[in-house]
């Protein structure tokens, strides 16, 4: 399968994947359009990559089903491990709700920058303030 990566700034659709039969290799050949405002070229040769992989898996044996088949390529593998270590590593994190650990900075630190914006900064008992009386409307 031969493959390639085309955008001219404009998509008709968000992803698009178009297939035609080469006659002269005897394989086919792929394209794909995508819109930029969503992907970026790392992402859609990572997914043509991950197309390539099944493709050839499947030509090599087409009896199993399609959730047998492994997508990841090597270094796919490897990162996607390390973000289990990190999910693992996140154990550590308190077990307290959002709201929980709100009202504990604000009661640590009311006169602290809680937010800052356009406008005036807001301190954590500001805001709690403030989203008190939200709350309440």
């Amino acid at each position: 399968m031969t493959d390639r990566l085309a955008h001219n700034g404009i998509s008709k659709f968000d992803l698009t994947f178009a297939f035609s039969e080469d006659p002269g290799e005897g394989g086919l050949t792929a394209g794909i359009e995508y819109a930029t405002a969503l992907f970026d070229a790392a992402t859609v040769e990572a997914f043509a990559g991950r197309l390539t992989r099944l493709l050839e898996a499947v030509v090599a044996d087409p009896r199993p089903p399609l959730r047998a088949y492994d997508l990841l390529s090597t270094d796919e593998r490897v990162r996607l491990a390390e973000w289990g270590e990190g999910a693992r590593l996140s154990a550590d994190l308190p077990a307290a709700g959002l709201p929980q650990l709100f009202a504990a900075q604000v009661a640590a630190h009311p006169d602290a920058v809680a937010v800052s914006g356009d406008g005036e900064p807001l301190s954590y008992r500001e805001l709690d303030l403030l989203s008190a009386e939200l709350a309440a409307a």
